[in-house]
């Protein structure tokens, strides 16, 4: 099971770090792995301190800003209890990590870790389609690298209507962030494959 998050962990220089990402679980919460991409600051982080903060998080806003590394401030934090690394102040539930094995023999590293620490935050505030379509646009946005023009522009038209049409007003903010990025962004209109 895979669910997305925003991973906490800090830079060389101490400050903190944050990052969507989708850790795979297996039973519980305990234990999971990260793939985080080649090259990114997450797996850096995540290579040399080898400690993080999980957050189930149900801020549309914050997954824009995250993806896209647009801060105008960062979000209130604090340090973790028991790792070395920051922790949000909201959040549905957090786990601090130890990473406990960097398995590098695929082209994206997966990163064992194990729950030290459970944090129970606030009750969520509901669900609507439109956040789940800020995810998504995250995680295209993640990848427009990877993924040729016509996947991009179909897939962005459907999450586009599903925000219009469900989404709150920090979802259509956060839409609009998103799309302002993937204006800019040259997208390769030969890149064969897709996810």
């Amino acid at each position: 099971m895979i669910i997305e998050t925003i991973i906490a962990t800090t830079n060389d220089n101490g400050t903190p770090h944050l990052a969507p990402m989708g850790p795979e679980y297996s039973v519980g919460y305990q234990n999971f792995v990260l793939r985080p991409f080649e090259g990114s600051t997450t797996l850096a982080n995540l290579v040399q301190r080898r400690a993080g903060v999980v957050h189930f998080v149900d801020d549309s806003m914050l997954f824009a800003r995250a993806v896209l590394h647009q801060w105008d401030e960062l979000p209130p934090l604090r340090l973790a209890d028991e790792v070395a690394a920051p922790m949000l102040k909201d959040y549905l539930r957090a786990f601090e990590f130890d990473v406990t094995f960097v398995e590098a023999s695929s082209n994206r590293k997966a990163l064992s870790c194990v729950a030290v620490k459970e944090h129970i935050g606030r009750p969520p505030h509901g669900c609507n389609r439109g956040f789940n379509a800020i995810v998504e646009a995250c995680i295209l946005t993640s990848r427009l690298e990877f993924l040729p023009k016509e996947n991009v522009d179909r897939q962005w038209t459907e999450l586009q209507t599903i925000i219009d049409k469900t989404g709150s007003g920090v979802e259509r903010e956060a839409m609009g962030l998103l799309t302002e990025n993937l204006r800019k962004f040259t997208l390769n209109p030969n890149c064969a494959s897709g996810v």
